[in-house]
């Protein structure tokens, strides 16, 4: 921040009109976007801050605070109404010297004024702000102020001598009047002498008329007379029509010539199809693809039958392998197996049912002899009873009712796992099995006798036990009968294991007998089988039941093998044959068009293939033929028809054929033969209407012209009169009776009283508008005179450093008029011509430009309110860009709006631009305003187009990269040529692309006329950049010598020497040929486009040698161009301001092709 700029940093509002209570804001030295709804505050702010610069624009009970730095110093400033109090440091002091209060509303730029400017004169706008914003002459004329009153009378003057001379008049007519009264009499009797006079001059007329027109038609009847009878058969159009007769012919001739060279093509093309005349049989292609395909697929069934046959074959001599001392095939094929479809089932169920009986031998021997004993159901009976037996003692202990449920389940859980396990061979777990049994019986003999201990009495009880002859306890107390239950318990156990032993005996006993059957089977079996192999000797031997099925199931497998070999082989041979009948068909049917022997499917296919080529091509070749012996005939009977037209045209105006001099030297002489049957023709009608003469008045006619005429002109004086006479009589009759009836001479009176009254009224207004123009001339001329020259000075530098050297401002000293000039292109552009946002780039730097003119010292913020508003995005980004380039300056910069989409933009940008204090401020929430709607933060922030960094990239590298354009040495000035070509440094190019400064035009007129971006830039390395524009300035300029203009589109349709017919064809022949004029010239004398008529060719020469499209000067060539370049150059290259070799990279980038 420069420090004659004054930059706020706090503001306070303690009082304000609207604001309660009051806020303060921290302010930046940069860009403040200051936003919220309305009602927010934003106007507020706004008056606040130019309150405190300007104090007397204060609301009267205004009470602010601010701090703000200016000189390097931080000032404090109080403000309570119009009164305003500032410290330095400090220390009491006043400010320095500020442009007036009338002078901040050129600090503040809104989206009106931008808007009023692109709608309204653009130019005006630029004058007017060049002025400070003051239009005089628009206030001037608003009160009607003017410099002079002019030459011309006043309304009121002329209204008043008009008064006076109607007064005066008024007065002559009456006495002119009565005169006139007098003199009617005599008016009448002219009148009558007149319109006789008239009559005869009808007469008169009417026979000069016939004498002239017969001594006419004599002359012209004369002048026809002398012409030759075939000028009567002639028309004006004859000439055009017969070149359009003779066009026409050649057209036609043309295309039968064609037509005979596109028959003879098509002619040689069959005899190279080399295919009979008929062409190939209808259905043969078809046939033989068809083959083609069968063949293939016989091919493919050959190939799988071939690899079939090898796996048989491999099959057979494997399964033989598998039999092992018994593989002799000749006895193996007298041995008859098949009724043993299923001998590996036989001989794995033989080895199954040895298995089982083995095992089941072993588990009998296992198992031993069984016991009968004690029957379980009797001990189980006696458990009961005794159970019931205690449960019925009062005196004795019962137990739990749930008890005998748990332990019978228990005791079934290991009964039933014990006797799985003795089943599987684990005979240790027997005992186990005894146990669990024991448990069941406890527990069953618990449930009996709980439920009948309180129902059977205690000697029934005593009488069942005894009954059941098991032994009765040594007493029938509590002790001995639990003793006795505990025995029972065991026998019990005892009986229960023996019992589960019986019955697993006799499973096994009736298992062991129903494998009898399935034995007796097998035996049966292996007697046949050993029947029927019997022929293999070693096959008695055998005992194994399952080795002999599987030795006879081998057999069976080597036999199928055998078969399924031979039955491949003969489906070998099949297929052979078919593939052999085919081909030798297919190249019987090749062989007439001289095919020869195909051997391999490839190769016959490949025939077939281009059979179908030629038989396509004959086609084609048969179809341009017809169609070219009937475009000849069409064009041999058009070409006919046009020459008996042309022998009919020549043969209807009675001339010899084709006798093109004599038609020629008739057309010639036509004209005038016509301009004499015309002449014959108007005297013949005039005679004919004017013969009435003749038969009314026949001494007329034989008067001369002079007669004629000397009584014509007496008798047309005569009759001249008559209107007027008319007139005359007429008017004055009115005027009498008007007189008669008004009061004219009364009534001017009245209006010259009242004409003299506003025109002393007029008198007063002109003296006060005369000293009026008079001020405002003085003010204009001194605003003009005293700011315009500086201001246009100051904005000319402000807008190259705002447009980064891309346009310069221009005064016309002459018509005192503003222009801009495109840096990079040299041209010149009316105000009113520039885009929108130009046009604000350049408002803004005319308004900044009188801003500084009228500041002494001090530089004040700039405001802008809602500056964005509806912008398009380009008039956006301007606004955008200039207020950046402002703050650069160090100017600070307050910007107002309630837009969310401006917030965006902002937001977008706050954290990208660097070097700029940045702040977004929210009146919404800095004033707690819950209330009111506040602005979210943008979604999706927009941001500034970046530059890539070098990073450590080559110079070349580096420009591959930014995309760099080439030289186009035909259509690009010097002002156009990218920097890269400039430059030799990497980041001296960034600094300057981060800058928005690409061209040499831009740099040029940054560092002439700007002052901020030309910073970034020191003098030695402009000096060298200014060296090498040089250097591709005068290598554009000696390429161009010897090249005209490039030709395009536009630039033939503007010669009107490209038909409609052809300028697609000829722009496209010039695009191709680079725009060059010369190069077209020749293609289209060779006929490039054809049907070009030589005639078109040469005028289209013409124009473009006349428009510059063509140059005859001699072109340089490359070692010429940079001789010289470096001959310009050589003072440079001895002071060592530039190098041959840089010399010569910087032709090479303009001569890239030949270089």
């Amino acid at each position: 921040m420069s420090e004659d700029h004054l930059c706020f940093k706090r503001l306070e509002i303690k009082r304000m009109p609207g604001i309660d209570p009051g806020f303060s804001l921290e302010l930046g030295s940069g860009i403040n976007i200051i936003y919220g709804p309305n009602a927010s505050g934003k106007t507020t702010t706004a008056k606040s801050l130019a309150a405190l610069l300007w104090p007397g624009n204060a609301p009267q009970r205004a009470e602010l605070t601010a701090n703000f730095t200016l000189d390097g110093v931080i000032w404090q400033t109080l403000l309570f109404g119009h009164d305003r109090q500032c410290q330095k440091g400090g220390v009491p002091a006043d400010l320095p010297l500020l442009p007036p209060a009338e002078a901040f509303a050129r600090y503040t730029l809104s989206l009106h004024d931008l808007l009023q400017a692109d709608n309204t004169d653009f130019v005006a706008a630029i004058t007017r702000e060049s002025s400070g914003g003051y239009d005089v002459a628009a206030a001037a004329a608003a009160t009607g102020a003017q410099v002079s009153i002019g030459n011309r009378k006043p309304k009121e003057t002329t209204d008043y001598e008009s008064a006076v001379a109607n007064v005066r008049e008024a007065r002559r007519r009456q006495e002119a009047l009565q005169q006139e009264e007098r003199e009617l009499a005599e008016l009448e009797q002219k009148l009558d002498h007149a319109r006789a006079a008239k009559k005869q001059v009808e007469l008169l007329s009417l026979a000069r008329q016939y004498v002239v027109a017969k001594q006419a038609l004599q002359a012209a009847e004369e002048r026809l007379a002398v012409f030759p009878n075939v000028m009567a058969r002639l028309a004006a159009d004859d000439a055009k029509t017969l070149n359009g007769l003779t066009e026409n012919l050649e057209t036609e001739q043309e295309s039968l010539k064609d037509y005979q060279r596109k028959r003879d093509e098509a002619q040689q093309r069959l005899l190279d199809c080399a295919l009979p005349k008929t062409g190939i049989p209808p259905g043969l292609l078809t046939t033989l693809r068809t083959q083609g395909r069968s063949l293939a697929q016989l091919e493919e069934q050959l190939r799988a039958a071939q690899r079939s046959l090898t796996g048989k074959k491999e099959k057979c001599t494997t399964t033989l392998q598998h039999l092992g001392t018994f593989a002799d095939g000749k006895l193996l094929q007298r041995v008859d197996v098949s009724s043993f479809r299923d001998l590996a089932t036989f001989a794995r169920q033989a080895e199954i049912l040895r298995a089982q009986q083995s095992a089941l031998e072993q588990m009998l021997h296992q198992l031993g002899a069984v016991d009968a004993g004690q029957d379980p159901e009797t001990l189980q009976e006696g458990r009961r009873l005794l159970f019931r037996w205690l449960r019925m003692g009062e005196a004795r202990p019962e137990w739990p009712g749930w008890l005998p449920l748990p332990l019978l389940g228990v005791a079934m859980i290991v009964l039933v796992e014990s006797v799985l396990l003795v089943f599987q061979g684990l005979w240790p777990f027997l005992f186990v099995a005894f146990l669990g049994a024991g448990l069941g019986v406890v527990g069953l003999v618990l449930l009996v006798l709980t439920l009948r201990r309180e129902k059977s009495p205690d000697q029934y009880l005593r009488q069942e036990f005894l009954r059941l002859d098991l032994g009765q306890p040594v007493a029938w107390s509590e002790d001995e009968v639990v003793r006795k239950l505990d025995e029972l318990d065991r026998q019990k156990i005892n009986a229960d294991a023996e019992a589960v032993r019986l019955n697993w005996r006799l499973d096994l006993e009736a298992r062991l007998d129903m494998l009898a059957a399935p034995q007796q089977q097998l035996s049966q079996l292996r007697e046949q089988l050993l029947e029927q192999i019997g022929v293999v000797p070693e096959a008695a031997r055998i005992e194994d039941e399952a080795t002999l099925f599987l030795l006879a199931e081998n057999i069976n497998r080597w036999q199928a093998a055998v078969q399924e070999t031979a039955e491949v082989y003969g489906e070998l041979t099949e297929i052979e044959q078919q593939s052999k009948s085919i081909f030798d068909s297919m190249n019987a049917s090749l062989a007439q068009f001289n095919y020869p022997l195909a051997t391999s499917i490839e190769e016959i296919m490949g025939q077939v293939e281009d059979l179908d080529g030629r038989s396509q091509r004959y086609g084609e070749a048969m179809i341009a033929f017809e169609n070219a012996k009937h475009n000849i005939d069409m064009a041999v009977e058009r070409v006919e028809r046009n020459e008996v037209r042309i022998d009919n045209f020549f043969a209807n105006r009675s001339l010899e054929k084709n006798d093109h001099v004599r038609l020629h030297q008739c057309l010639d002489r036509l004209p005038e033969y016509q301009n004499a049957q015309r002449e014959a023709e108007a005297a013949r009608v005039t005679c004919q209407n004017a013969q009435v003469i003749t038969k009314e008045h026949p001494t007329l006619i034989d008067l001369s012209l002079t007669e004629l005429d000397m009584k014509r002109t007496l008798a047309q004086g005569q009759a001249e009169s008559i209107e007027e006479i008319v007139e005359t009589i007429s008017r004055i009759k009115e005027r009498v009776a008007i007189a008669k009836s008004g009061n004219e001479l009364g009534d001017a009176l009245a209006q010259q009283v009242e004409r003299t009254r506003e025109l002393r009224e007029k008198r007063e207004q002109a003296y006060a508008a005369a000293a009026g123009g008079i001020l405002a001339e003085f003010i204009q001329r001194e605003t003009t005179e005293q700011t315009r020259p500086a201001v246009f000075r100051r904005a000319r530098a402000l807008l190259a450093d705002i447009t980064h050297g891309r346009y310069e401002l221009l005064l016309d000293e002459v018509e005192n008029d503003f222009r801009a000039k495109e840096t990079s292109t040299g041209m010149g552009l009316a105000l009113n011509e520039l885009s929108s946002a130009t046009r604000v780039q350049l408002l803004l730097a005319v308004r900044l430009a009188f801003v500084e003119e009228q500041e002494s010292r001090v530089k004040l913020p700039l405001f802008f309110d809602e500056t964005l508003g509806n912008s398009d995005e380009e008039r956006a980004r301007a606004i955008i860009q200039t207020v950046i380039d402002l703050a650069r300056q160090g100017r600070q910069i307050f910007y107002f709006t309630a837009q969310r989409d401006e917030v965006d933009k902002w937001q977008g940008l706050a954290d990208s631009i660097e070097a700029i204090e940045t702040r977004i401020i929210d009146l919404a929430e800095v004033r707690q305003l819950a209330h009111l709607a506040r602005i979210p933060l943008p979604e999706q922030p927009i941001t500034l187009p970046q530059v890539p960094r070098p990073d450590g990239m080559g110079y070349r590298e580096y420009g591959t990269a930014l995309e760099v354009p080439g030289i186009e040495p035909a259509i690009m000035d010097i002002e156009a040529v990218h920097l890269w070509h400039l430059f030799t440094e990497s980041d001296s190019l960034y600094r300057m692309l981060s800058n928005n400064i690409r061209t040499w035009g831009q740099l040029k007129s940054v560092v002439e006329f700007g002052y901020s971006s030309a910073t970034l830039i020191d003098d030695g390395f402009y000096e060298k950049a200014a060296l090498a524009a040089r250097v591709l300035e005068l290598t554009i300029n000696y390429w161009r010598i010897g090249r005209g203009k490039p030709v395009d589109r536009q630039v033939l349709l503007d010669s009107n020497q490209v038909s409609t017919a052809h300028v697609d064809a000829t722009a496209d022949l010039a695009t191709e040929l680079q725009g060059d004029g010369k190069a077209l010239i020749a293609a289209l004398e060779a006929g490039k486009v054809s049907r070009f008529r030589n005639s078109k060719r040469e005028k289209l020469q013409e124009y473009l040698e006349e428009k510059g499209y063509i140059s005859n000067q001699k072109r340089l060539t490359v070692n010429e161009i940079l001789m010289r370049v470096k001959l310009a150059h050589r003072a440079d290259i001895d002071t060592g301001s530039i190098t041959i070799a840089r010399i010569e990279d910087l032709v090479g980038q303009v001569i890239k092709s030949d270089f």
